[in-house]
């Protein structure tokens, strides 16, 4: 580890006493989760009208949502810090420092085949697991409109990582401890009526039928 991290981090996020205040009651109340073993259940939408299947990507640490498009295929959206994230910076050190300073977010979009055998699926993905949940369609292309349009309007910052065979733009939002590729991904299953209790740590969701 550096012994000091290079001053213009500190000119590119805002870290002061109230962000401690605030980091501090974040991981208070984040405590239970990790006791819990950070597993997030994530309910079926009941009966959705006019059904279509959609896909939850855990790569391990991060998250991201697939969703289906025309031409056979699946269009995947994933969130994250601009720095560790898009441009590979992938140090610990970095990583964890990201976690307590408000940075630069992006999000990724790539487009792969849809294929019908889910361990194929997965496989090319490269996750570790992936879930498959059916919504209503309505919802899945009034969500998939709003990604698209969120990334087109950064369409001028867009950028090619080879290593996540990925483009990334900068994200409006910002990148921090409450704010993690995980907790956008929750957010996205909501818009897409599922059930996701609490605030996700890690990408331990776990996909379960809706309660009666």
């Amino acid at each position: 580890m550096e012994a000091a991290f290079h001053a213009s981090h500190f000119h590119s996020y805002r870290f002061d006493a109230a962000a401690w205040i605030i980091i501090r009651a974040a991981l208070l109340a984040m405590t239970p989760a990790f006791m819990a073993g950070c597993a997030t259940p994530v309910y079926r939408p009941a009966a959705p009208v006019d059904p279509v299947t959609v896909y939850l990507a855990d790569y391990g640490r991060h998250s991201s949502l697939l969703l289906p498009v025309n031409g056979g295929r699946l269009v995947e959206y994933t969130y994250g810090d601009w720095e560790f994230y898009a441009l590979n910076k992938a140090r610990w050190d970095l990583g964890v420092f990201k976690l307590f300073c408000t940075g630069r977010a992006c999000l990724g979009r790539r487009f792969v085949p849809a294929v019908a055998d889910g361990e194929l699926l997965r496989r090319s993905l490269g996750a570790r697991r992936l879930m498959d949940l059916k919504v209503e369609r309505a919802r899945m292309e009034a969500l998939r409109d709003e990604l698209a349009g969120r990334f087109h309007r950064q369409a001028q910052t867009m950028i090619y990582s080879a290593v996540h065979d990925t483009h990334f733009v900068m994200d409006d939002s910002r990148y921090w401890l409450l704010n993690t590729c995980n907790n956008e991904t929750a957010r996205w299953l909501r818009a897409l009526g599922c059930r996701v209790p609490g605030l996700p740590v890690l990408s331990d969701f776990r996909v379960k039928d809706a309660r009666p």
